[in-house]
């Protein structure tokens, strides 16, 4: 289940995804670059509103 991973942040922190459950989680694979995604994500982002 995907609450038994662990990531690396940004900023080096580990993050278990369990911190997470009941919630809904984006994941966005950034190996080919954030730009081509973005503007995908901020539509999501403005349509759902969950800024």
């Amino acid at each position: 289940m995907i609450y038994d991973y662990t990531i690396t942040t940004g900023t080096g922190e580990e993050l278990k995804l369990e911190t997470y459950k009941g919630k809904v989680i984006l994941i966005v694979n950034t190996a080919t670059g954030w730009e081509p995604h973005w503007m995908f994500v901020k539509e999501i982002l403005e349509v759902e509103d969950l800024r």
